[in-house]
């Protein structure tokens, strides 16, 4: 899919985690270089130096990732910092993947919620027979530049590795970046260990879809499914989120009061016709959303076996127990008690 150019206002607007921030800070340092005195020059607050969770502007912290390439004259700075990137860095992001059912299931989760990491690019992953895709899209150019994208793209195939269900690990079957072939490419290649092809069309990392299917060693559904809530909450709690993250986030949180969609939409403060209108612009709709939503909690109450089945459907707002017996039966091809059985 190509994306639409972004406007003055949207790249002026973006911008990128404090993590991110912090990791090239202490990259910088561990080659002798002032990190927090090149953040300054840059533009960037000294609050967000202090504050590691405030966010900071793509546009400064391009400035930054251009100052730290001229300082360290080194074009494989990108790859560098990664090093840097640790299991704590995105919190609950990182946490959520290594929870995950499988590597498909991890993957899906990160690109949800990718905007806590920033919003100066779009992820998407896209199945192509034997092959599985992501994607980079970034806001403009020159945001993220590509030593921006070096990083979030060393840091994926070192997550990836470590989610490797087996002693062997997942590697990429081929990447390509849209920029220029760099000074040190045999860095490039010990790093990602895949055929690279540099002046694409496209930046994007593929994998093999039988590895993406492979349960992951550390899965924990019930873990995996209360951290999408509190991502869902901080993905809202964001300027500029969408109106699906805002939706998600409302449903997590009163869907025991049974809400029907004019009641989002007055939460929205718009009319139902409008949240129609602004969800299929987003390429949704509100029942996909709410069947997203009750198929998490579902599966979360009949694991607790706090709730009877009759209970859990009300809790969810079916009519009866036997409409949530048919809904969870498309989703999971088990009914509820058969799950409910196994799990519990």
């Amino acid at each position: 899919m190509r994306r639409r150019s972004a406007t003055n206002d949207e790249v002026q607007d973006a911008t990128t985690a404090g993590a991110w921030l912090h990791v090239l800070i202490r990259a910088l340092a561990a080659g002798g270089h002032d990190g927090q005195r090149m953040a300054i020059a840059a533009g960037i607050s000294p609050r967000s130096l202090r504050h590691p969770d405030q966010r900071v502007p793509q546009i400064a912290m391009t400035r930054l990732w251009k100052a730290a390439v001229e300082a360290t004259e080194n074009p494989c700075f990108g790859l560098e910092v990664a090093r840097f990137v640790t299991g704590s860095t995105f919190g609950a992001l990182t946490h959520v993947a290594f929870v995950s059912p499988t590597l498909e299931d991890a993957f899906h989760r990160i690109v949800r919620f990718q905007r806590l990491m920033t919003d100066s690019m779009t992820l998407e992953l896209i199945r192509a027979k034997d092959r599985y895709r992501l994607q980079i899209l970034p806001i403009a150019p020159d945001h993220p530049p590509a030593e921006e994208l070096d990083a979030f793209l060393a840091t994926w195939v070192r997550v990836t590795r470590a989610l490797a269900p087996d002693e062997r690990y997942v590697e990429p079957l081929r990447i390509h970046r849209r920029r220029p072939r760099p000074r040190g490419v045999a860095v490039f290649e010990r790093v990602f260990r895949a055929p690279m092809r540099f002046g694409a069309a496209q930046d994007f990392v593929e994998y093999d879809y039988a590895d993406c299917r492979k349960p992951l060693s550390d899965a924990n559904l019930e873990l995996a499914e209360e951290y999408d809530q509190i991502l869902a909450r901080q993905i809202s709690s964001l300027g500029g989120a969408t109106v699906t993250e805002k939706v998600r986030a409302l449903l997590f949180e009163i869907m025991a009061d049974g809400p029907a969609e004019a009641t989002i939409a007055k939460r929205l403060s718009m009319s139902t016709s409008l949240l129609k209108l602004s969800l299929a612009r987003e390429s949704t709709t509100y029942r996909a959303i709410l069947e997203e939503v009750r198929q998490t909690l579902a599966r979360r109450y009949l694991r607790e076996m706090s709730y009877s089945i009759k209970e859990t459907a009300f809790l969810l707002g079916y009519s009866d127990a036997s409409t949530f017996t048919r809904a969870f039966k498309s989703w999971t091809g088990e009914t509820p008690r058969d799950y409910a059985q196994k799990v519990g």
